[in-house]
């Protein structure tokens, strides 16, 4: 799969290989899921490759932004489930629904063209226009992902569990 995008950016591939369950900073226990997004691109014959880790709620932010701006070309978003949301079982399914969003989506040039999906693959830099006002994608750090890093605290992320595709 090539998919055209602005000026001499090309997206190769994309896809989801793996979502992690992250546990905030002890006093809250609270839980989120991480899915790690990579991206394969060429920009000016140059082949590229990064991991951009977004939340569902990033990926609910994206959806909204690109039906607004009338692009209805794209697959529905996976409806959010509020109970059993964490298992290993309904992240695996998650993750892979996803990851047919996300290449669904990029089967539409209007969406790989729009800002706001370039910005939720970390690409933004290779369009020449600014950052949409009130976009704020959760990007993750490697160090936060790796539980050595918790932006509220001094404390580190308590728990990380992994599911990679196919588990």
């Amino acid at each position: 799969m090539t998919l055209v995008t602005p000026g001499d950016f090309k997206i190769d591939m994309i896809s989801i290989p793996s979502v992690s369950l992250k546990r905030k900073a002890a006093q809250s226990g609270s839980q989120f899921a991480v899915f790690e997004l990579t991206v394969e691109a060429t920009s000016n014959s140059t082949k590229l490759r990064w991991n951009v880790h977004r939340r569902y709620t990033d990926f609910t932010e994206l959806h909204n932004k690109l039906t607004r701006s009338g692009i209805n070309d794209i697959p529905d978003l996976p409806g959010k489930r509020m109970v059993g949301n964490y298992s290993p079982s309904f992240l695996e399914e998650r993750r892979a629904q996803l990851d047919d969003y996300l290449k669904g989506a990029c089967d539409s040039h209007r969406a790989v063209s729009n800002i706001g999906f370039m910005n939720f693959i970390g690409a933004v830099q290779f369009i020449d226009q600014v950052k949409e006002e009130g976009d704020n994608m959760t990007s993750f750090p490697y160090t936060f992902r790796s539980g050595r890093y918790s932006p509220h605290s001094s404390k580190s992320v308590v728990e990380e569990t992994s599911c990679h595709a196919g588990c």
